[in-house]
């Protein structure tokens, strides 16, 4: 349960795997990532989360479903922009999903296989939320 995780003060690299959630839980993890931000919490000054969207999930960021999500996006967005965290969209998992590159925003990247980059994000110390 996404409203339940604490962030470690002895990391500011967190890892979340974006596979298998709500709306509402994906969107309780964003406010709490602005919430350390703008609260300028002790220790987290460099206050990263990589997420890496691959699943089901993957259609919260669609632009044909932009109007009913329009408020978490526009939060991804931002966090995005200020580098408080860095949307990850499997290449895979939007080919197998009939994905177009243009229907999700440009603000998230491309990684080949979301497997790969959990396993990459995860040997650089990032710690899986």
């Amino acid at each position: 349960n996404i409203e339940n995780s604490q962030f470690n003060i002895d990391s500011t690299q967190y890892l979340f795997d974006v596979s298998d959630h709500s709306p509402e839980e994906l969107e309780a993890l964003l406010f709490r990532a602005e919430e350390i931000r703008d609260t300028h919490a002790e220790g987290f000054e460099q206050l990263e989360i990589a997420l890496v969207l691959h699943g089901p999930d993957i259609d919260i960021f669609r632009q044909e479903n932009y109007s009913r999500h329009k408020p978490l996006v526009d939060l991804a967005a931002k966090l995005d922009a200020f580098e408080i965290i860095d949307m990850k969209i499997c290449q895979i998992t939007m080919s197998d999903m009939g994905v177009e590159r243009s229907e999700v925003p440009a603000f998230i990247e491309t990684v080949p296989y979301a497997a790969n980059e959990l396993k990459r994000l995860t040997e650089d110390g990032y710690i899986n939320l």
